[in-house]
């Protein structure tokens, strides 16, 4: 394993331009090291982790010395080459009226120049350089050839994958990996459905990967389970809503419900009782919610939501009267729909909402919070 380490070293060091001398003195210098190592005991796998990569080592001699120039046989071609195309360009236009697609070929030119320098440089990785430019190749054969320009440039978006993929740069775990390439994942899916179910309004709802994935990173376990819970609830109970009532937008309120999930909060973070009780109430209103929907009250069963954050604030106080304080705007609100809703009171009953502030403001609070 040393022994390759060092030939890999001295292969890097061949691609610069260094005396004999010079060259003769980083080996020995990087040999020293290894043999400090193994007198002080350490096993062969124990001393390459702590020896910088040759890869890293070349990277900081490129400060210090020139990088040997290519092989003139490659210059010269890759000189010529914009002429050559043009030449077959020209020939093509004139000859067999292909003007178009033949401009295509001004495409070779970037993938000439990548093969060199991955023939003249084998520090590149060569996925990373030449798949992008597959990729742009297929995209104008795709737009152009086919008119699928939706599905053409949704292509690019495998970019990102390659570059996040490649082992060198990886250094996060598989669940962050993930929640990196789920929202490129995703976009490419839902542009493609885009064109098939011709904008379906629940398309959209695929991009809740995005937090489902992200809420799997979180390393509170309790706060994890209750918000992909509520999140897997609050999906299905909108889906329900859209293809039964068609409230597709307004049933969009509902996710409003994760925003007092989110809020960091330390003493709940804490405390397992309360999120016990949190996931009780949650898993509660969705049925209520569920019941009386079905029962015909789909208009005011999304009340039973409000014991959502109703919960949060009343867990967070102490004592009997910050938790009275704590639940109050919840009832005024509470009432307010109520009467708007069933007995269509909208007015005069959003009067009642100006007893929240009034009440604070007698209570010395500046704010809801307490």
């Amino acid at each position: 394993m040393l022994e390759r380490y060092l030939d890999a070293l001295e292969s890097k060091l061949s691609h610069y331009v260094m005396s004999e001398v010079e060259r003769q003195e980083i080996l020995t210098k990087y040999q020293t090291m290894i043999h400090s190592m193994q007198a002080e005991g350490k096993a062969e796998t124990e001393i390459i982790e702590h020896l910088p990569t040759p890869k890293l080592i070349s990277e900081e001699l490129s400060v210090q010395f020139d990088k040997k120039k290519r092989l003139p046989f490659t210059d010269r071609l890759l000189s010529v080459s914009p002429f050559l195309m043009l030449l077959i360009y020209l020939y093509l236009g004139f000859q067999h009226t292909m003007w178009h697609p033949g401009w295509v070929l001004i495409l070779a030119l970037p993938g000439l120049a990548v093969s060199f320098e991955i023939f003249n440089d084998p520090d590149k990785n060569i996925v990373q350089a030449i798949i992008p430019l597959i990729l742009l190749i297929s995209f104008f054969v795709l737009g152009l050839g086919y008119s699928h320009w939706l599905t053409a440039w949704s292509l690019l978006l495998v970019v990102p994958f390659i570059v996040l993929f490649d082992s060198r740069r990886l250094k996060t775990n598989f669940l962050m990996t993930l929640s990196i390439l789920t929202p490129f994942l995703t976009l490419f899916v839902i542009l493609n459905l885009l064109v098939v179910l011709n904008s379906h309004p629940s398309i959209w709802t695929l991009a809740l990967l995005n937090p489902l994935v992200w809420f799997t990173t979180m390393h509170n376990p309790l706060k994890k389970l209750l918000l992909i819970v509520t999140l897997l609830l609050i999906t299905m109970v909108y889906l329900y809503i859209g293809f039964n009532f068609s409230e597709w937008s307004r049933g969009l309120f509902l996710f409003l419900i994760l925003i007092p999930l989110l809020r960091d909060n330390p003493h709940m973070a804490t405390v397992r009782s309360h999120m016990i009780v949190l996931t009780i109430v949650v898993l509660g209103s969705f049925t209520l919610f569920i019941y009386f929907a079905f029962a015909g009250y789909i208009n005011a069963s999304w009340l039973f939501f409000l014991l959502i954050p109703l919960t949060l604030q009343v867990l967070k106080q102490t004592s009997i009267r910050e938790k009275l304080f704590a639940s109050f705007p919840y009832f005024i609100l509470s009432a307010f729909f109520i009467l708007g809703i069933i007995y269509d009171a909208w007015h005069p009953g959003w009067i009642m909402l100006i007893i929240i502030p009034i009440l604070y403001i007698l209570r010395g609070k500046s704010s809801f919070e307490s």
